[in-house]
């Protein structure tokens, strides 16, 4: 457990917990006075209870000997759920105002951080984020309410326990002090040793759900448009099974660790009750003890034995109720001190410089979906390997709105190179949209060699590939980035289709290779870069229209030059319609149409 716990710099430099605690020093001593006072409350109720009952069954030299026990009943039973409302009152008050105010530092913290979650950090995703703001501060109030908290309690509440046993018996003392330190110490330190590994299993597996989930619903569309939604909905499936194994395990511990607190609970009592026997059958021990807690030295004294000695036994019941928390707590603990480093990274006071943590993923993951076998061609609709596009008086509407697209009609031969250009809000996106099968036209008939595309999606999306304005890279190696494109494809042909859209210069300088991480966003690439990336993929697929989506908006003169002639060259031979606001790159293409115009005219071919 030792590789978990929290380094000394980690504790004294801790900038989100130490400072609440000493604000509400005050209000954590009187939750752990009130914690401690109920259990002693609910150890008092028993007692009386048991010493009555078992009094009132054997029949009472005397009603008024019913009196006193009665009326400590009373007290004891209605101070128990007050304490206890208390106590949560005071602890859940101070604990909930102080994740309150954290929440809002971290907030700050991130808005002076945001450029480097922009790209300027290499070390902070949007999955580490998501994780700092659902799960470690969560884990931060877990670490004063379920493990803190209950641990210092448990612990004052030990040693209220055996001092008040050496008051009466030094035997019974040393009984208590072995069955409490087991129960209080040794248990929850053996559950946390235990379970070290597991905790850290389940840590690693949550991050990379949360760092999977988001990269991919962020690139949603190119998943989709490579046709791998199959590969999108599982690829979380191995860390997601990873995560529910360890949890499983943990519980089966639990379940285990509970019984051994029950059996060390039951020969407390046995232990116990092998004392009471001994003492309250010995008349001379039995004054010493009845003197101590009841002052009472008459000659009656030895009828009422049977009463103290069910008082006793009923007496260590709510233990239970108090001691069964630990293990729990101890294991969650070393998760606990691990988000509050990871929140002790985004130091308040240093938020303007980048993480110090280097990240340790490993060049290729070992947890990386398995390539999806390429369906067989008879699955698909069969479009011709050199498709036309066809728009026939086509109009588009978005629902309570004017139509945006009026009747256009508009023929582009296979390996045309076409750009739409027009004013912003002039429908080019929706007519790319139209096109892809993204959406339906009001009226008119979009057709791709044929064949309607909203209607195939499956089908079109192997005819067509997108490059956006800002193309997706995942968080995963380059060869999974290419794979995307093509996931049968050899490593000849991935480094040929990086040598056509010229990087393989690049390729070379990279530490592993195609198992080389790209960062989230790329990070670690240039825009320039990127988009060759994303169009390596494309050349992967070996799709026959490819459409541009202002891929060339955030990129300066000499990158969009050096981009759109890697564009046309590559991607010779094939359809290519480009969205774009550059005049610049308009020289390049076969035909341009304004779509302002467009909605205006008749058939443009």
């Amino acid at each position: 457990m030792s590789r978990n716990m929290p380094n000394k710099p980690t504790l004294r430099h801790d900038e989100w917990v130490q400072p609440y605690l000493r604000k509400y020093g005050k209000a954590l001593a009187l939750a752990i006075f009130l914690s401690v006072a109920t259990s002693v409350f609910a150890c008092a109720l028993m007692f009386t209870s048991g010493y009555m009952i078992s009094l009132a069954a054997a029949v009472p030299l005397t009603v008024l000997a019913l009196h006193v026990p009665s009326l400590f009943v009373r007290i004891f039973g209605i101070g128990k759920p007050l304490l206890r409302y208390g106590e949560k009152l005071v602890s859940h008050d101070w604990v909930l105002r102080m994740t309150s105010e954290m929440r809002r530092k971290l907030f700050v913290v991130l808005e002076r951080r945001a450029n480097n979650l922009d790209g300027r950090s290499k070390n902070t995703t949007l999955g580490s984020v998501l994780a700092l703001l659902n799960d470690d501060i969560g884990n931060v109030q877990n670490l004063i309410m379920r493990s803190m908290l209950p641990l210092l309690s448990t612990w004052v509440f030990a040693l209220v326990i055996t001092g008040m046993c050496g008051v009466l018996s030094w035997h019974l003392a040393a009984i208590m002090l072995a069955v409490l330190l087991l129960l209080s110490v040794v248990v929850p330190l053996y559950s946390a040793a235990a379970n070290s590994a597991r905790t850290a299993a389940i840590k690693a597996a949550q991050k990379n759900i949360y760092d999977d989930l988001t990269d991919d619903v962020l690139g949603i569309s190119d998943w989709i448009l490579s046709g791998r939604q199959n590969d999108y909905l599982h690829r979380i499936d191995a860390s997601l099974e990873k995560r529910a194994r360890a949890k499983h395990a943990i519980a089966k511990f639990e379940r285990n660790i509970a019984l051994v607190s029950q059996i060390i609970y039951c020969i407390c009592i046995v232990a116990v009750l092998l004392w009471a026997y001994a003492v309250f059958c010995n008349p001379q021990e039995l004054q010493g003890i009845l003197g101590a807690i009841a002052a009472s030295g008459s000659e009656n004294a030895p009828a009422y034995a049977p009463n103290w000695i069910a008082a006793f036994i009923l007496c260590l019941f709510p233990l239970m109720e108090a001691f069964a928390p630990l293990p729990s707590a101890a294991m969650e603990y070393t998760e606990q001190i691990d988000a509050l480093s990871r929140l002790n990274s985004f130091n308040p006071k240093s938020a303007s410089k980048d993480d110090a943590v280097k990240p340790t993923r490993k060049a290729a993951r070992t947890a990386a979906p398995a390539a999806t076998p390429a369906r067989e061609d008879t699955a698909y609709c069969q479009i011709s390997s050199t498709p036309d596009i066809r728009l026939s008086n086509v109009s588009f509407a978005y629902p309570n709105c004017e139509e945006i697209i009026h009747g256009v009609n508009l023929s582009i031969p296979f390996g045309e190179k076409l750009a739409i250009t027009g004013r912003s809000g002039a429908g080019k996106t929706t007519l790319a949209k139209l096109i892809l099968g993204a959406l339906q036209p009001t009226r008119g008939e979009v057709t791709i060699g044929g064949i309607n595309p909203a209607t195939h999606q499956d089908d079109i999306w192997h005819t067509i590939g997108i490059l956006h304005q800002h193309p997706k890279l995942f968080n995963m190696t380059l060869r999974e980035n290419l794979a995307i494109g093509n996931p049968n494809a050899s490593n000849a042909q991935m480094l040929q289709v990086l040598e056509n859209v010229g990087l393989r210069a690049r390729f070379d300088k990279l530490p592993h290779g195609l198992d080389s991480i790209v960062q989230e966003s790329a990070f670690n690439f240039s825009g320039g870069e990127a988009h060759r990336i994303a169009l390596a993929r494309i050349l992967l697929a070996n799709q026959s229209i490819v459409v541009l989506d202002e891929p060339f908006a955030s990129l300066d003169a000499q990158t969009e030059q050096q981009v759109l002639d890697t564009v046309m060259r590559t991607l010779a031979g094939k359809t290519l319609i480009a969205i774009t606001h550059s005049e610049a790159s308009l020289a390049a293409f076969d035909q341009t149409i304004n779509l302002s115009e467009l909605n205006n005219l008749g058939e443009i071919s």
